[in-house]
């Protein structure tokens, strides 16, 4: 499962529970001043899914529709 929605007027955030979009992002968009915000765990201590926050710009937006994709 991957989410996009908007924070405000400067960033939107995305939301994914698919390793293959974590690791995109943290190869690919890191030049991009993507950031990671938070990382959500089972209560096993498994990691469950991770958000990330990204700047609002044409190409960000359109790069994280796409990962939602996937």
């Amino acid at each position: 499962m991957t989410e996009t929605w908007k924070i405000d007027d400067e960033f939107y955030a995305i939301y994914s529970e698919d390793r293959n979009v974590w690791i995109s992002i943290q190869r690919y968009h890191k030049k991009r001043n993507w950031v990671e915000m938070a990382q959500y765990f089972f209560q096993n201590g498994k990691l469950k899914g991770k958000q990330f926050r990204l700047p609002n710009n044409r190409n960000n937006r359109e790069i994280a529709k796409r990962l939602c994709n996937k």
